[in-house]
């Protein structure tokens, strides 16, 4: 009997004798010192001779869209799954991780995994206990983003109100209404993002033609840009009457995000360039900002709550990936170099599917 039929039997047995499995939310799984997939819960897998690795197992995009599949992808070698599945298996230590993932179908998976090392018949395998934490996680990032901003928005507004006790000039008023619609602002987009993540945000589809769209992008964001001493400047490709049917206001939404992903990215007193041109039977919305993003970063771009300017940042680059091309229909991608700078990009049929 081959060593991987043995190791699976003797996991079999320890399976049935404690059905301790069948009690709990986790994934088991254990690999070989290749990563390679040999048992998964209670069942042995690759008898087809096709070694499967976590990535593929768990449906990582990565591992999808690499011909090799999980552990070829030039970003899996930033991958904490497989790093910390390596580290357990050199170090001969359990090794505990919390792992996010962007999966198939613009999903994200928040994981906590243990990887504890053992060895059977001379050889070294790990066992990875992997629970799906996304829910809780996701529900903690919000309210930590939400109660941050609130608490900002407010703060400001009561400054602003004692100050108006002792000189109600208009310049105060205009300042206290600025503040207060951005408060309403940020109230709608934690309801739009919460709304869009339980499959329950009904779009309202409507005509708006590009260069309608680009002026009020203009006039609506280029006061954020300048107040963190930015340029923005817009650039319309498309011909006058070319028109989009989509939800105007989420449309918008992934704009702003986009042009404030940038200014939080540049260095000081740099410009900011929107564009939008013609792409066959769509519209391809540009952002661009001299900044690069750390290598080390570029794979998890979008996953909640990734950032590089800390924790509870980030929201705004996975809201994107997910009204962009979960409600929108469209696809949303970014390239990062240092000739070029940093350019996310929004491509949006002409003509969504209501």
């Amino acid at each position: 009997m081959e060593q991987k039929q043995v190791l699976s039997n003797y996991i079999g047995k320890v399976f049935n004798q404690s059905h301790w499995l069948e009690s709990t939310k986790s994934t088991f799984i254990v690999v070989d010192h290749n990563l390679n997939i040999l048992y998964l819960n209670d069942k042995e897998v690759g008898k087809d001779d096709k070694c499967l690795q976590p990535g593929d197992l768990l449906r990582c995009n990565n591992a999808i869209h690499s011909p090799g599949g999980c552990g070829t992808s030039e970003f899996c070698p930033e991958c904490k799954l497989r790093n910390s599945v390596k580290k357990a298996l050199t170090t001969s230590e359990i090794i505990h991780e919390e792992v996010v993932l962007s999966v198939d179908n613009n999903q994200k998976l928040i994981l906590q995994e243990t990887a504890t090392p053992f060895e059977f018949e001379d050889n070294k395998y790990a066992a990875i206990f992997v629970i799906n934490i996304s829910d809780r996680k996701q529900e903690q990032m919000l309210e930590r983003v939400f109660f941050h901003d609130m608490m900002n928005l407010v703060g400001a507004l009561g400054n602003f109100v004692n100050i108006l006790k002792e000189s109600p000039e208009q310049e105060i008023l205009d300042e206290v209404k600025r503040l207060t619609d951005q408060l309403m602002d940020e109230l709608s987009t934690q309801k739009e993002l919460i709304y869009a993540e339980n499959g329950i945000l009904t779009l309202q589809n409507g005509d708006i033609t590009v260069e309608e769209f680009m002026s009020y992008a203009s006039y609506s964001l280029c006061p954020m840009a300048e107040a963190k001493n930015h340029k923005l400047t817009t650039c319309n490709n498309c011909k006058d009457e070319t028109t989009i049917h989509t939800d105007i206001k989420l449309l918008h939404r992934i704009i702003l995000n986009m042009v404030k992903n940038a200014a939080e990215a540049s260095e000081e007193a740099s410009t900011i360039t929107l564009t939008a041109s013609p792409d066959e039977d769509a519209v391809l919305f540009s952002v661009n900002n001299s900044g690069v993003i750390p290598e080390k970063l570029r794979g998890s771009i979008f996953h909640f709550g990734q950032s590089s300017k800390g924790e509870g940042r980030g929201i705004g680059t996975y809201s994107m990936k997910l009204f962009g091309e979960n409600y929108l229909k469209g696809k949303v991608w970014f390239t990062s170099n240092e000739a070029e700078g940093t350019t996310f990009f929004f491509r949006i049929p002409l003509k969504a599917v209501d």
